[in-house]
């Protein structure tokens, strides 16, 4: 599937949401997808690869805070577009993404 690039978003990132199309539009089982900022970076860290053809998955983008030698997460500070990209879903097959920000 062509890559679809977003409006500007400036902001949080909270969620995103993967919803397969059902029925003989459904993407092919254990298809990928990325969400990809201006800087070549996916906010999704590679947690959109092998997603079902059934069942709808939440990911909630976070990116890894080094500090002092302790670790935690953050919210992913985005302002740019976000191209959004499939793999292995069929040619004809598709979903809806739903992405959430503040």
């Amino acid at each position: 599937m062509p890559a679809t690039a977003s409006k500007i978003i400036s902001g949080e990132l909270l969620r995103c949401v993967f919803v397969p199309d059902s029925g003989g539009t459904a993407p092919t089982n254990n298809y990928d997808m990325t969400i990809v900022d201006s800087e070549s970076v996916d906010v999704l860290s590679g947690n959109g690869a092998n997603l079902s053809s059934t069942v709808t998955k939440s990911i909630v983008p976070c990116e890894e805070m080094l500090s002092g030698g302790s670790s935690g997460v953050a919210k992913f500070a985005i302002m740019s577009a976000l191209t959004i990209s499939a793999s292995n879903c069929g040619a004809s097959n598709g979903g809806n993404v739903h992405i959430y920000y503040r």
